[in-house]
């Protein structure tokens, strides 16, 4: 991702989902390919599929479920 290799990150994060759907980081790592590809559907399909695997009582976790919302909400805008 931070290499500018968002086909092959997405790529990448699939595969990992693919062993371990439980995992809301990679979700939310790989809605983040998605918002930078401009593919706002995919983005927001992620986000939602994160923010439901998200324990929100762990401290750690709430932060970074503001993230996700934040990302899915600026998803909504941007994809009309």
């Amino acid at each position: 991702f931070r290499q500018g290799d968002l086909a092959g990150a997405v790529g990448a994060y699939t595969r990992a989902l693919d062993e371990d759907g439980g995992l809301f980081q990679v979700w939310s790592n790989r809605a983040a390919c998605y918002l930078s590809m401009e593919d706002y559907g995919a983005c927001v399909e992620d986000c939602t599929r994160a923010l439901n695997l998200v324990d929100p009582g762990q401290t750690r976790q709430s932060r970074m479920c503001l993230r996700i919302l934040v990302r899915r909400g600026t998803a909504h805008c941007w994809g009309g």
